[in-house]
């Protein structure tokens, strides 16, 4: 447990080192353009800092709030900007005093307020703490600690009345477990003693169903394979192995898993970097009714010179289907009614493509780009409009923060 700040220190030098790096591979990097707009409009530059995380970002009637970790003669801080009609407000800086802060996620809260989860170090291990923020965007309560134990990773899942949930793993390293804890609209953690909700697992993911009923996805750790639940007031039922999970070899390093769904089907994504540096995408694909998935396969795919709808405000993709190009650093919509946008990098271009009955059916590229340094977030509003931000790589060896969208 001793070393949880050296790792995190170790963490944040080899972030400013692989940063440092993709800008002078990139060549010319420090005098890359604003890039044009992409087919869905203008591409707005909302910052540069030394991450690789890709801003997180949150969707309101008159605004979007990007979060990301800061870092000047100041120090290390947690930033917001938002994007309004009239323009980028000037970028602030929340009054929280971050040790090293990762792993930021917004989260819908009540009228007027959002809720901001990071993982930090306090004393010699690593907990989840939260914040409620207003939409100006200022601090109103935090931070406050969530999780009682060591934290490796997280998953959060706001409730629609300003509550959320979230589930941690963590506890003994070589053994993790998943923790359920339920955060307030007032930003207050509940305050119970609670055991470990699943034991032997890493990873987890949440999701909500069309009908309101909530799911629980993660790794197996001690095999990788991956099992799911219903999640019914923070505990799992009938906990059901549905793939055999995504083998990986000495050196290889899962970036992150998640999980996705729309109204026929389920998808389960890999990010991994491969210990020769490669990045891969992976994806299984089934049903909630069912536990017989296939294993993981590679996210490729070939262009169709054919017009595609894709049911979003996106305008006119392409059609798609499996083939040869790699899709890497995927990331998916979390939930769609029924085609799936899953972004990424192909090529070095920044790219959406659709996936429909489990299959990829369409293709929309929104930018090229020197590099893309980890998975980009993306979201959609009530109005079916999308929303992308991704990091890539800046000047000096930080990462410029971008953000583009269907609504103009």
């Amino acid at each position: 447990m001793r070393k949880s700040k050296a790792v995190t220190a170790a963490c944040c030098v080899a972030v400013a080192l692989l940063l440092s790096l993709l800008t002078s591979c990139g060549g010319a990097a420090s005098t890359t353009p604003t890039p044009p707009a992409s087919p869905w409009g203008e591409i707005v530059t909302l910052g540069e800092t030394e991450q690789t995380d890709a801003p997180d970002i949150i969707i309101q009637p008159d605004q979007v709030i990007a979060a990301w970790i800061g870092a000047d003669e100041r120090g290390v801080h947690q930033d917001m900007r938002a994007l309004r009609t009239d323009g980028l407000s000037e970028i602030v800086v929340l009054p929280l005093p971050p040790v090293h802060p990762y792993a930021q996620q917004v989260a819908a809260g009540s009228a007027g307020h959002f809720h901001l989860l990071w993982l930090d170090a306090l004393a010699d291990e690593t907990r989840l703490f939260s914040a409620l923020v207003t939409n100006t965007p200022e601090l109103e309560r935090g931070p406050t600690i969530v999780s009682d134990e060591h934290t490796l990773r997280y998953t959060a899942l706001a409730n629609g009345d300003g509550s959320l949930w979230t589930v941690t793993s963590g506890g003994v390293i070589a053994e993790p477990s998943l923790y359920a804890r339920y955060i307030d609209a007032a930003g207050r953690p509940r305050l119970e003693d609670r055991s470990a909700a699943v034991s032997d697992a890493d990873w987890p993911a949440l999701l909500r169903d069309d009908t309101g009923a909530l799911w629980l996805f993660w790794l197996r750790h001690s095999d990788g394979q991956v099992l799911r639940s219903p999640f019914v007031d923070g505990w799992t039922e009938n906990p059901q192995i549905i793939s055999p999970g995504l083998a990986l070899n000495p050196g290889d390093r899962l970036m992150d898993f998640n999980a996705a769904l729309n109204s026929q089907d389920t998808y389960l994504f890999w990010n991994v970097t491969r210990a020769d540096g490669r990045p891969e995408s992976w994806y299984a694909r089934g049903r909630l009714d069912t536990v017989t998935w296939g294993a993981p396969q590679r996210l490729r795919f070939d262009m169709i010179d054919a017009p595609f709808e894709t049911g979003f405000n996106t305008g006119t993709a392409q059609q798609a289907a499996e083939g040869e190009r790699d899709l890497v650093w995927a990331r998916p919509l979390a939930t769609s009614p029924d085609v799936l946008p899953v972004a990424g990098l192909a090529d070095n271009r920044l790219v959406v493509l659709y996936l429909r009955a489990g299959a990829v059916a369409g293709y929309q590229q929104i930018t090229t780009m020197n590099g893309l340094l980890g998975a980009p977030n993306l979201l959609t509003d009530r109005d079916r409009h999308l929303y992308l931000a991704w990091a890539e790589v800046g000047s000096s060896g930080s990462a410029r923060l971008r953000l583009t969208m269907t609504r103009r």
